[in-house]
């Protein structure tokens, strides 16, 4: 569960299959974090202009922008370099392309514990977003 004396943190989930994100925001919005979806790339982008974010969590295959364009695209600009990412994929193995773009792998099916510690960890680690 979210730290009840800091400030609520937000995540930035971005699955464009309606099912997972949802069940993503409820998820997380029940361990106390305020949530932000997008479908796909682009739409990530509009939201990070938008709401300034703790943390992404992005689906690898996804239509317009995928996970993978996203991220690279994400760490091409200064202010979200240090944004920790953790990439959610039905692919069984990360591919070594995401190795410098995101901070963790997970695999679809996943469990949520294993999720949450993920989030914890990356969270507890300080790093962040400079603000513009």
């Amino acid at each position: 569960m979210a730290d009840a004396s800091s400030p609520q943190r937000v995540i930035l989930v971005v699955e464009d299959e309606p099912g997972i994100r949802d069940g993503l925001q409820m998820l997380l919005e029940l361990e106390g974090y305020d949530v932000v979806v997008a479908s796909n790339g682009l739409q990530a982008f509009e939201v990070l202009a938008a709401k300034d974010c703790d943390l992404v969590i992005t689906d690898q295959m996804m239509p317009r922008m995928d996970g993978i364009t996203f991220l690279g695209r994400l760490r091409e600009q200064t202010r979200y370099r240090a944004l920790p990412v953790i990439m959610i994929s039905a692919v069984p193995r990360p591919p070594e392309a995401i190795g410098p773009l995101a901070d963790a792998f997970i695999g679809k099916p996943f469990e949520a514990p294993r999720l949450l510690q993920t989030i914890q960890r990356l969270l507890a680690s300080g790093r962040t977003a400079p603000i513009a």
